[in-house]
């Protein structure tokens, strides 16, 4: 049995809704300058707390109130999805990471003390649907996934902790396919659900930085960027793909992208709004003119997103 995706499609969502808060959170107490360390360490584990007790809460009532609880026990769901999920997991883990560590930094932990609980509490919340699957027969808790989310969180936490900067970054590029007209439940009915359900569409990147690598190199926000997609993929194993769209003759490929990215925290900007837009591509992959291989053929994108 395949193991399903859609709770990890709410946690998703709940990610992005923690980047929110903390984004929200920050401006709210900036416009407060007397509020003392404190009171903002109160109000930042107040927030985590609150949306997660209550995003477990909906996870529960939502996916598993209805299945028959077991004891607990492992999945391997390794081999499905040609691992795109597993790349999902590692950007969330990495970019979550990034984001807790900076709020832990401005409610007045000191630096390495931001880095280590900001990591930390990401991996607990990236993890903590594994015992929710670990304990529903129709599911079990995936190690794939745990080791995933731990090697976002460490290449997060090793760059930030040990080295003083991140030359590293995962971040998330996304175009729309033909695929979801075929299995809408499976890949999306909605543009939104489809950018996160259609991995066809998603590529996940590593991004270098090379002023970070080579300190004399010019421009200092320029980046070499690593892709990772696929394509003809309807379901998590091939031999999985109901019979009546078998005939269409879909061939699950890997792919592989080399590209120019942007560093955002690298340019040099005085104006804050503009730093705050451009904070925004630590997570997007910038499009550029990009060479693709797949099938052992090389293929040239002037733009790819």
């Amino acid at each position: 049995m395949i193991k399903s995706n859609s709770r990890y499609y709410f946690f998703v969502f709940y990610h992005l809704f923690v980047l929110l808060l903390i984004s929200g959170t920050k401006g709210v107490l900036y416009a407060q300058p007397n509020d003392s360390a404190k009171c903002r360490k109160i109000s930042l584990w107040a927030g985590y707390a609150t949306v997660y007790v209550g995003s477990m809460t909906v996870l529960y009532q939502t996916w598993y109130k209805n299945y028959t609880q077991t004891s607990f026990h492992w999945f391997n769901d390794n081999d499905e999805w040609l691992q795109m999920d597993k790349a999902g997991h590692a950007f969330t883990s990495f970019q979550l990471s990034h984001a807790s560590s900076s709020i832990m930094s401005w409610a007045g932990y000191s630096k390495k003390q931001s880095i280590l609980w900001g990591t930390f509490s990401s991996w607990f919340v990236m993890n903590s649907i594994e015992i929710f699957d670990g304990f529903s027969s129709n599911w079990g808790a995936s190690y794939g996934d745990i080791l995933a989310n731990t090697a976002g969180a460490a290449m997060f936490f090793g760059q930030a902790y040990f080295f003083n900067h991140k030359p590293f970054s995962l971040k998330y590029s996304f175009h729309f396919t033909d695929y979801p007209e075929v299995r809408p439940d499976e890949l999306g009915k909605t543009k939104i659900e489809q950018i996160l359900k259609d991995y066809n569409g998603q590529t996940y990147w590593l991004s270098v930085n090379i002023n970070d690598l080579i300190s004399s190199f010019r421009p200092r926000w320029l980046n070499l960027a690593i892709g990772y997609s696929v394509k003809g993929m309807i379901s998590g194993h091939a031999e999985d793909t109901p019979i009546s769209i078998l005939s269409q003759n879909y061939i699950r490929q890997r792919q592989f992208y080399f590209s120019l990215d942007v560093s955002p925290s690298n340019i040099n900007i005085r104006m804050h709004w503009i730093k705050a837009l451009l904070k925004t591509f630590d997570v997007i992959k910038v499009p550029f003119p990009t060479m693709g291989y797949s099938n052992q053929r090389f293929k040239f994108y002037p733009v790819y997103f």
